[in-house]
């Protein structure tokens, strides 16, 4: 057990920092957009239910991924506190702010008795608290800072590994209702904000948190496609059609910010050539 548990934590690891530096990279080249496409891929929610289908039965599978798909709403309101704090505040302000109000949203689901509809409604309630402190930001934009090198780079994404991997490793020890509330819990995107906020600075940690607000859906369709299929296929395959779906989704949010993002720049030329 004990030696499962550290090959474990050692793949959650180095998953993790390959992941924060695939991230940090993409941002540079193609904006923060396409990079939140990867950074909302249940790459943390996916190895860590992944692992836990194997030791526990479909029913807690189901439940507890229901509970880890309402998550997406308190994620959102994560997300809004840290745009709206971190211009001003600073980061770390911004994380504090944004951890407390994913806090408040999210620890009442623990005492409750979770359905679909109910679920739906937790996320609503979220996307309603993103609108209603919305900012002004461009999630296309490239950083102005130049090409990071590669030794902060990775020892950043050794500690967010570092982190992921101790805190996924303990939810195998909890229910299926707090284990999807921690899961949920945006550990990823907080490291990968606090390595992009030193890289670039708070704008664009900023459009990178507001871009995720619109690629979420990705993590969404994962939760939810494992929640309604485990079920009726089983784990194993339930999984496989969960996480398809979700790099589908993710793919095509990527397509569409490209898209956006070629246009925008042909748009000086043509200026030029009338």
């Amino acid at each position: 057990m004990t030696a499962s548990l550290l090959a474990e934590g050692l793949v959650r690891l180095f998953a993790t920092a390959v992941l924060i530096v695939v991230v940090a990279r993409v941002a540079e080249r193609a904006g923060p957009f396409v990079a939140s496409t990867i950074l909302t891929l249940p790459l943390f929610a996916g190895p860590s239910y992944f692992f836990l289908m194997f030791e526990v039965s479909a029913q807690f599978l189901a439940t507890s991924v229901l509970y880890a798909f309402a998550g997406t709403g308190p994620v959102l309101a994560f997300t809004a506190g840290v745009v709206n704090v971190i211009h001003r505040f600073g980061l770390l302000a911004g994380l504090a702010t944004g951890a407390v109000l994913w806090l408040l949203a999210a620890f009442p689901l623990q005492w409750m008795v979770l359905d679909l509809p109910l679920a739906l409604g937790w996320c609503a309630a979220g996307v309603a608290l993103v609108f209603a402190f919305r900012r002004p930001v461009d999630v296309h934009a490239k950083p102005m800072a130049g090409r990071s090198g590669w030794r902060p780079l990775v020892l950043r994404s050794l500690v967010a590994g570092v982190a992921v991997a101790a805190v996924s490793i303990m939810a195998t020890f909890l229910g299926p209702e707090v284990t999807g509330i921690v899961v949920s819990f945006p550990l990823t995107l907080s490291v990968s904000t606090w390595l992009v906020y030193k890289q670039y600075g708070p704008h664009f940690a900023a459009a990178m948190l507001t871009a995720t607000q619109r690629t979420l859906p990705s993590y969404a369709v994962f939760c939810l496609g494992l929640h309604l299929l485990t079920p009726q296929i089983g784990a194993s395959l339930g999984f496989m059609c969960a996480l398809a779906a979700s790099a589908v989704s993710a793919g095509l949010l990527a397509w569409f910010g490209l898209h956006v993002a070629r246009t925008r720049n042909q748009q000086p030329t043509q200026t030029q050539v009338e």
